[in-house]
Order: structure tokens, then sequence, then C-alpha cells
């Protein structure tokens, strides 16, 4: 709520499933009775399905705007079988700095 209240615009960020993009409706309360511009932006957005679209409809409906930038889900390796993903450069040392690195992008 402070935050906010000092905020000249408040990014509110929200993963696509329903439960996190209906769940924020108390922070839409609070922008909006702090009379400051906002907007949505999705967050841990799959590559493929449709969850994307049906967040984007559920924040529409509860009146706010959709940042027109998502932010991915990406995965840079398997963690269980602590191997490169399929399209990463087999050539890079598969060392934990590594996973590491490529986790962050």
């Amino acid at each position: 709520y402070e935050a906010a209240r000092h905020a000249d615009f408040v990014l509110i960020p929200t993963k696509t499933a329903v439960f996190d993009t209906m769940s924020m409706t108390h922070t839409l309360d609070v922008v909006r009775q702090l009379d400051k511009a906002f907007a949505v932006v999705l967050t841990f957005v799959p590559p493929q399905g449709q969850e994307t679209g049906d967040a984007i409809k559920a924040v529409t409906e509860l009146g706010a705007t959709v940042c027109p930038v998502t932010v991915g889900n990406r995965k840079a390796c398997d963690i269980v079988d602590n191997q490169p993903c399929r399209g990463a450069d087999p050539s890079i040392e598969n060392d934990k700095a590594h996973h590491v690195r490529e986790s962050r992008l």
C-alpha cells in the first residue's frame, strides 16, 4: 500500500493462472482507491496454450489494462536430469554456474 501511494505508475504482476489473476482484485482496489495509473503485467506466461488468452480476458473483465509486454516462462535446463534442454547449445559446459546464468535469462 505504501509503495503504491508514492508511485506515479503501478505495475501489477500476476501469473496467468486463473486463481492468481482473480486474487489480484484487492490490489486493483487499492490502486483505484489511490487514483493511480496502473497496468497488469502477465508473468510466467507459457509459450503456448490458452492460459494467456484466458488471463487477458479475466484482467480485462476486471477493468484493468493489460501490459502489451509479458514475462515468459522459460526453462534453461532440466533440473531433474541436470541436462541442457532441447535447443540448448551442447558445446556449453554443463556446470552449476551455467545453470544459474541461464535460469536468470
